[in-house]
């Protein structure tokens, strides 16, 4: 499995925004969000309407800088399920090199009882 998604680094994403660093660059909050989202939309394209996914354990190496307004390509590399697990593994590029490599779980959750937990 190879499945790709793109995103545009913007101004709000920088690690002095965020407040996760103090440069310009990508943060890596939001390389991390990227990648979360990437996963999250995958494992939608397989669950109805009644399910989701939350993500449940990250593992990142954030290897390079990314510049303000720099495409970052996403891709799952491998995908896993296991019961109600999803485990992906997780690469993401931008105009010159990798910038990183994840892994990370999702869950399988029914919204309606999910949400009802929290309102509770």
């Amino acid at each position: 499995m190879s499945t790709q998604y793109t995103y545009t680094v913007e101004p709000h994403h920088a690690a002095a925004v965020i407040g996760s660093g103090g440069l310009d660059v990508l943060s890596t909050p939001m390389l991390i969000a990227y990648m979360e989202n990437a996963a999250y939309l995958t494992c939608q394209e397989q669950l109805d309407d009644t399910q989701s996914t939350v993500g449940a354990q990250f593992s990142i190496q954030h290897l390079a800088p990314s510049a303000i307004h720099d495409t970052i390509t996403v891709t799952i590399n491998a995908m896993k399920q296991d019961g109600r697990q999803y485990h992906f593994e997780l690469s993401a590029s931008d105009s010159n090199r990798t910038i990183a490599t994840a892994t990370h779980t999702r869950v399988i959750i029914l919204k309606e009882k999910f949400m009802a937990r929290i309102t509770a």
